[in-house]
């Protein structure tokens, strides 16, 4: 089990090549999962599942099967909305996907959003960077009258603030990408206030040494959230400075909105989203939503979670100090 959970696991993130739709390629990835599924030893699979306990019913290789096709199928059904400009219709059947017994057939003990579930290291260090003209004195969230600067990314859409932050100073200068022209990069930390506490939905893709020490239940959400890990994290086919639009994140733009931007706090309690860096898998990023005070335009949703910390003004090759 552990060496098919290894295969998946390496071939993410997802290198889509714009050859098909996203929509298509997706369709295709989704048949292959199945596929290899069926290729398993039922007697691997069915232990797995008869160990993790989360499967409602029998627990056999056949009705998980079933269980991810649905997945698969609604999935789809959410995406061929979203191409047919049908955003309303999306977000209530990524709500419903993610929040309803009903919608998977009650086949599992939980709802399919709580297998997702991270809670942040409190003493983790992040890292949050900025390409400037001129001098900064923080690397905050750009203030709601600025939202103009905001760029299309993997989670929001262009004008719509995020904050991400980094695992590293490196994974930070990854996702910068190539230093502009007469500007400055700045990197900071950033950490966790003390009592705060971060609840977060969980993208990153684990690595092999990970998975030799997974226990049954997270294989089994590994397995489970698959087709998410599929939707959220292809690599961008172009750079980002070339497009304002990138098909290939769709997906995980409509997810964010959902999670975030809609009235869901009554059935979904992630603060963010953590996810594994398509630069390098080993690294990871998360991504919060703003929430602006009117009054003075600033984001009070970040500004009261997390502490600033040493900042520094670095150049190519972008080699950072630590603290």
């Amino acid at each position: 089990m552990n060496t098919f959970l290894k295969t998946i696991a390496n071939s993410l993130p997802l290198a889509f090549e714009g050859k098909l739709s996203f929509y298509a390629f997706i369709q295709q990835q989704f048949t292959q999962y199945e596929i290899d599924l069926s290729h398993l030893p039922a007697e691997q699979l069915d232990l797995l599942l008869q160990e993790s306990g989360e499967l409602k019913g029998n627990p056999t290789k056949r009705r998980f099967i079933s269980l991810i096709s649905n997945i698969h199928k609604q999935c789809l059904s959410i995406l061929a909305d979203s191409y047919n400009g049908d955003l309303y219709s999306s977000l209530i059947k990524l709500t419903r996907l993610l929040t309803s017994s009903s919608a998977i057939g009650h086949r599992l003990k939980d709802v399919l959003a709580n297998y997702f579930v991270l809670q942040l290291d409190p003493k983790l260090k992040l890292y949050r960077g900025r390409d400037e003209k001129e001098p900064i004195e923080d690397c905050w969230n750009l203030p709601f009258n600025l939202r103009e600067k905001a760029s299309n990314a993997r989670f929001n859409l262009t004008g719509t603030i995020c904050m991400y932050l980094a695992s590293s100073a490196d994974c930070c200068s990854l996702e910068l990408g190539n230093h502009k022209p007469k500007q400055i990069r700045y990197i900071q930390e950033f950490r966790l206030k003390p009592n705060r506490h971060i609840s977060l939905l969980d993208l990153r893709i684990p690595m092999d040494t990970e998975i030799d020490e997974m226990n049954a239940y997270e294989k089994f959400c590994f397995l489970l959230l698959y087709p998410f890990y599929c939707l959220c994290l292809s690599k961008a086919m172009y750079n980002h400075n070339d497009r304002s639009f990138y098909e290939e994140y769709l997906f995980s733009q409509l997810f964010f909105n959902m999670l975030f931007l809609q009235r869901n706090n009554d059935v979904l309690f992630f603060d963010g989203i953590i996810y594994s860096s398509v630069h390098d898998r080993s690294m990871q990023n998360i991504v919060l939503p703003a929430r602006y005070d009117v009054r003075n335009n600033d984001d009070t949703n970040t500004k009261s979670a997390f502490l600033r910390e040493h900042l520094e003004a670095i150049a190519p090759p972008f080699v950072y100090k630590q603290s």
